[in-house]
This record gives structure tokens, sequence and C-alpha cells, in this order.
């Protein structure tokens, strides 16, 4: 059975946008943006750090309508304004190109994965240690009437910054 499709998030700096729920925050919190400013910054993201032509963002950003570049220049400043002049830059007579560097993909599973990854910890000849989000493990290999075996013991620690030692 294939798992259904996660909805797709951009992360750039302390701003997450996601698509799906038409919503871009920042640390967190949300930050109001005008419906057709929320529709460019999303065509941007989809090809961030490629060129966009004016003409490509006039047919995804206003389908079916006649906008002049007026239009199309006034919305990438609103953009500006919330993510630093600096997050999209003009192609002279060109498009835009959104800058940033940007990672794609679910906040939650992404979030998810850094916290399963097994970092491996410090050790001092002892038992291998690792640490799954908040949770040390270690394993330990042993004897026990002839047969080896790996000894599993998980202990959750508070989170807290640094090297765990």
């Amino acid at each position: 059975m294939a798992l259904p499709e996660q909805p797709e998030r951009y992360r750039f700096g302390p701003f997450e946008l996601e698509p799906d729920k038409r919503r871009l925050l920042k640390d967190g919190a949300t930050i109001s943006l005008r419906p057709r400013a929320f529709d460019l910054l999303a065509a941007l993201l989809e090809r961030a750090g490629h060129l966009v032509t004016k003409d490509e963002l006039l047919d995804q950003v206003w389908p079916k309508m006649v906008v002049e570049e007026a239009g199309l220049h006034l919305q990438v400043s609103a953009l500006r304004k919330v993510l630093g002049a600096d997050a999209i830059t003009t192609v002279s007579a060109r498009g835009y190109q959104f800058t940033l560097p940007v990672t794609k993909g679910d906040g939650e599973a992404a979030r998810a994965s850094r916290l399963l990854t097994p970092s491996p910890m410090a050790s001092s000849g002892g038992p291998e240690r690792y640490l799954f989000g908040s949770f040390e493990l270690q394993l330990d290999e042993r004897r026990l009437d002839g047969e080896e075996f790996l000894a599993l013991k998980a202990e959750q620690k508070s989170l807290r910054l640094g090297a765990v030692t």
C-alpha cells in the first residue's frame, strides 16, 4: 500500500511556506500575504534559484487575465518588504529569481527524520551510545552462556543544547 503524498513545504531562513494551507510562517508565527503575493511566492519557490520569466509568472499567478507588468512588480515589492530585499532578484527585462537557500519537503516528516536520525555520542570505550531525539540509546555487546548478544538500554533525556557526553 502506497503512502499518501505529503504536502510540500518550503523553508528558507526563518520562513516556511505551506502552499496546501496557503500559509506563510516566520519563526512559527503566521504572516499575512495577499492572495496574489502568496501565489507569486509559491511560483518563485517552485523554481528557486532559477529564472522565472515575467510571462510565466503572469500566466501562473493571473491565469486567463490581462495584467500589466506593473501589477507583477507591485507584488514582488510587497514580497521583498516581508522577506527582505535579497530574497528576490530582478533579472532585467526577463523576470525574477528567488535567491535564498530553500529546502523543500514535508515539515513534519523533515522534523521527525532529524529527531530520529541517530547521532553517535562521545564514548570512553564503553558501550556505543546514540541520541535519537530526546532518547539516549546504549548498545553493549555481552555474552551469556557462551552466546553473544546486544543489550539495548533506552533512557529519555531532557532536551538540552550542546553535545551530550
